[in-house]
């Protein structure tokens, strides 16, 4: 068990040694600009990733709809008015299906200024999580692309227009 932790919190460091700790480094060196908006959305979305990353290990019921209020508080923090929406039952997912899911969410919802509605639907076979959001810049936001699963299918799609953009997520199972 002690092994199985240890790896599993390297991983974990691992993770953030790609994405996070640039961008501190950036910020503490002052080669990045924290007044620059392309800054703070980086910064929102690793503030959502830290947070999802918490949220993981969690012991709860339905620990995708539980990592994803952990990204909608991040966004809720920023001044976003988030709404969610859970409909159906979903079988328990890998962690890695479960990250790429709710990747498409952190990248929008870190986008956003106003208001965001995000949804998750699921049934034995399939699960959506879908998210729209108001943005200055829709064409700014670009179409997310997640890491593959092996052995299942995350396809995510993009829509944009009239100042909203609407990013989706599905997964559905190999079998």
């Amino acid at each position: 068990i002690a092994g199985l932790v240890a790896r599993d919190r390297e991983a974990r460091v691992e993770g953030l040694a790609t994405t996070t700790v640039p961008l501190l480094r950036a910020l503490a060196d002052r080669s990045a600009d924290p007044t620059d908006p392309t800054v703070r959305a980086a910064c929102a979305v690793e503030a959502a990733r830290i947070r999802r990353l918490f949220a993981e290990s969690d012991d709860v019921p339905d620990p995708l709809a539980h990592e994803l209020q952990a990204c909608i508080d991040t966004a809720e923090r920023a001044g976003i008015a988030v709404t969610l929406a859970i409909r159906g039952t979903r079988p328990a997912l890998a962690r890695e299906i479960r990250r790429a899911l709710t990747e498409p969410v952190i990248r929008l919802l870190a986008a956003a200024r106003g208001s965001a509605r995000v949804t998750l639907i699921g049934s034995a076979g399939e699960v959506t999580v879908s998210v729209v959001a108001a943005v200055p810049d829709p064409d700014a936001v670009p179409a997310v692309q997640v890491d593959p699963v092996p052995g299942d299918q995350v396809r995510v799609a993009r829509f944009a227009g009239a100042g909203r953009v609407w990013l989706e997520a599905t997964w559905t199972t190999a079998a």
